[in-house]
């Protein structure tokens, strides 16, 4: 059920930073700017996102061969949010990771509208904090990998932080602990100063939010359901 889709379009801000993982993989990280135009008081204003994106293996060396500062480039990925030890402070650090792009142009000036927008579906995980025309909430999205091959099947958490403003907020209630939600809205990052360090966080701001509802299975497949559980039920013949 859970879901965890993000789509960029925008420019490569720096440089791609290309290394080698310690299994010889490639690891690609880009610096990527969205712009998306809003009005404010009436006014049209450009709200800009720098997204940190990362690509693995084929991917990243495929991407290392046509991409450079100043392409604009489409990325298909999902949110993930790591932890990491700097100068013996934890940290956490959102990221985009990659699982395909499209290289649109290099050149510089390109009318390309650009794109900000993240799709997530999952479970609340507390009671929305609602203040002076926002809420805010946390989600969580599971991601099931490995199994295949003889690899052992894991399985991986990722929480989204989720701020709803003005009149985007879902009714009061709709939203609580254990929900299951669909979130859709732009990728945002803030930032602020604390004992003279400077932090980031990265989110959801949500353009719309609705209890998630499990598609409805056909008559028919419910009966082919309703037959398989039955003959699993019977007894083999005896050879």
């Amino acid at each position: 059920m859970d879901s965890n889709e993000v789509k960029l379009l925008g420019t490569l801000q720096a440089p791609p930073d290309v290394r080698t993982a310690q299994d010889g993989a490639t690891v690609m990280n880009l610096r990527l700017l969205t712009e998306l135009p809003f009005i404010k008081d009436g006014e049209e204003k450009i709200a800009k996102e720098f997204h940190r994106v990362v690509l693995f293996g084929k991917l990243a060396d495929n991407a290392s061969t046509r991409l450079k500062e100043g392409s604009t480039v489409i990325i298909d990925g999902r949110l993930q949010t790591r932890e990491f030890e700097s100068e013996g402070v934890k940290r956490s650090m959102t990221e985009i990771v990659a699982r395909n792009f499209n290289h649109l142009t290099d050149e510089p000036g390109a009318n390309i509208p650009h794109e900000n927008k993240a799709q997530i579906v999952g479970h609340v995980g507390q009671d929305p904090k609602i203040g002076n025309n926002f809420m805010s909430f946390s989600v969580a999205t599971n991601e099931v990998f490995g199994g295949t091959n003889g690899g052992d099947r894991k399985e991986k958490t990722t929480w989204h932080d989720v701020t709803v403003f003005g009149e985007n907020m879902p009714v009061e209630g709709s939203v609580a602990k254990g929900g299951a939600v669909v979130i859709s809205g732009p990728v945002h990052t803030r930032s602020w100063e604390k004992d003279g360090q400077k932090h980031y966080r990265t989110g959801i701001v949500a353009d719309s939010v609705s209890p998630f509802t499990p598609p409805a299975v056909a008559p028919e497949q419910n009966r082919q359901e309703e037959n398989t559980r039955r003959t699993s039920r019977n007894p083999a013949p005896f050879a």
